[in-house]
């Protein structure tokens, strides 16, 4: 944000005027009156609005009435690296000027990516700040199709739009250190894991959204002005939740419910929603990756039209052109790709192994699960844990295991690659390959690889398996989507009506065994690849 100082009155001195029609600001040269801006260090940011009158004393310069703020509410100008400059509303601006959205500045996107991928270095701070983009410009543009194309009015108010504004910028808030490795495989491991009612970031970004509101005057102020109470807060938390919350309007004679405010943010029906644009569009730029998938070319064939739910109750949803099902498609397989080639890299698994054994081992110092029920302490809950931890000076056996683990990342000090198999995958004698529903788990494989070899221990191997899918597990995910036609009427896409082009298969998974004994690479790799012979499973004759 930029800093204001304060200029002697009467000097020439060049700004800015918002014009809402042009929806862009325009540089004037004026005199500048007696009224002088004063710098934020100086001054309550609840009490004072920044400025004064010559003639008020200096004492109470600081004690003055904050009616001056609304002089500069028009919206404000971001330099984004994927959507170029983008304008946010005042509202947005205040909750992002707050303790409680700036540390997302220090929690890592793709979390221990960036280890493996040098230009992964993108926060959740700027992805938060894209889908809020997303969102306003998809409802926006909603009401502009059906207001001036389609002829075909929907209650879409500013409100909504605002709402929906806030709960693309708020959606991720309650991220932990190193993102999904936070909710995910450490709390899936930690003792305070609670099974029946397990946390989500979900939940923490509710939870921090109110704690921000409730610590942070000028965002209950803002809020209060556009009109935003306790009825739009609970409607921003059911959509950042991808919940439902009864809100209906009158459309075409009939009482409906607005379900299309549900699917924007977070859409938990069809997985289709601007929190995915975002990140596919910036984890793919920032890792190197082609997006082939044009949300843009989405945005203007998509209406809102009367569709039945499971109930047989009709309600207002988000529909696509038919046209459009090969551009879903890519962004499905864009989802494919990035965990194939990104987010569950194999490198990417044990840097995230060595991680959280560390944050294991450091919980009860830090109290790094226990954070989630105290919003204060959460609030500091960063990546920047990685250092606190190295950083301490104890004698604690637990605290140095970790300190070691974390070293080991740093020096690259990693478990080697071994190789990994398709276990729905087998060969038999005749060279023909069949599917295998033999489940198996991590203990179970390093068990049976230890016991090709005398000289290996199943302690001195390490499994992991991964699981790839284009988002509804082995189901397709074009099938969930509601269509319309040229006509502009509702069509239920089959499954024969597809391409056949597009695959039939939509998950696989994959057991990747690496060595944790250097010294003993070379016995645990020929091993790993009788047992994969004797149970004929397929792998790659490259084992790095």
């Amino acid at each position: 944000m930029e800093s204001f100082q304060s200029i002697p009155s009467g000097q020439e001195a060049e700004y800015f005027i918002y014009d809402e029609n042009l929806n862009m600001a325009s540089s004037t040269r004026k005199m500048l009156p007696t009224k002088r801006r004063l710098s934020p260090l100086l001054h309550d940011e609840s009490k004072d609005d920044g400025f004064f009158d010559e003639s008020t004393p200096k004492k109470s310069r600081q004690n003055s009435p904050s009616e001056g703020r609304q002089l500069f509410s028009f919206p404000k100008i971001f330099q984004d690296s994927v959507h170029g400059p983008i304008s946010l509303d005042p509202v947005l601006v205040a909750i992002i000027d707050t303790p409680q959205f700036q540390r997302l500045r220090d929690i890592k996107q793709l979390g221990v990516g960036y280890w493996v991928f040098p230009g992964a270095c993108h926060n959740r701070f700027e992805h938060c700040i894209g889908t809020s983009y997303l969102c306003g410009e998809m409802l926006t543009t909603l009401r502009h199709l059906h207001q001036d194309v389609y002829k075909d009015p929907i209650d879409i108010t500013d409100k909504d739009i605002l709402c929906v504004k806030i709960a693309g910028l708020c959606h991720d808030l309650g991220h932990g250190p190193f993102s999904h490795l936070f909710d995910g495989p450490f709390f899936k491991r930690c003792k305070n894991f609670d099974q029946e009612n397990k946390w989500t970031h979900e939940q923490g970004s509710c939870d921090l959204f109110d704690y921000m509101i409730e610590k942070n005057q000028r965002v209950r102020k803002v809020l209060q002005e556009n009109g935003i109470g306790e009825f739009e807060t609970d409607l921003i938390k059911a959509m950042i939740r991808g919940e439902n919350k009864e809100i209906k309007t009158n459309y075409r004679d009939q009482s409906l419910q607005k379900q299309f405010l549900f699917e924007i943010v977070s859409n938990k029906a069809t997985g289709i929603d601007c929190d995915k644009f975002d990140y596919f569009a910036r984890d793919t730029h920032h890792a190197g990756i082609r997006n082939s998938f044009d949300f843009n070319r989405y945005f203007k064939n998509v209406r809102i039209l009367p569709v039945k739910n499971d109930e047989g109750k009709e309600e207002l949803r988000i529909c696509a052109r038919d046209k459009e099902e090969s551009n879903l498609y890519e962004l499905f397989h864009i989802r494919w790709t990035l965990h194939r080639q990104v987010y569950q890299h194999k490198t990417t698994q044990i840097v995230e192994e060595f991680l959280v054994q560390a944050m294991l081992l450091s919980d009860e110092k830090f109290g790094i699960s226990t954070s989630v029920k105290n919003m204060e302490e959460y609030t500091l809950m960063t990546d920047s844990i990685f250092y606190r931890i190295l950083c301490l000076n104890d004698e604690d056996d637990d605290i140095k295991k970790a300190q070691e683990f974390l070293r080991r990342i740093q020096k690259r000090d990693l478990y080697r690659f071994c190789g990994e198999i398709n276990p729905k995958i087998v060969e038999n004698e005749e060279n023909e390959f069949s599917s295998s529903q033999k489940i198996l788990s991590e203990e179970e494989v390093a068990n049976e690889i230890a016991a090709f070899d005398d000289d290996v221990s199943e302690d001195e191997i390490f499994v992991s398996q991964s699981v790839f899918n284009f988002g509804k597990k082995d189901k397709n995910p074009l099938i969930e989507m509601n269509y319309f036609g040229k006509n502009g009427k509702l069509k239920k896409r089959q499954l024969t009506e597809l391409s056949s082009s597009l695959p039939r298969n939509f998950e696989e998974s994959y057991i990747r065994v690496f060595c944790k004994a250097p010294e003993k690479i070379v016995k645990i790799r020929k091993a790993f690849y009788r047992w994969c012979k004797n149970n004929g499973y397929v792998t790659s004759s490259d084992s790095e």
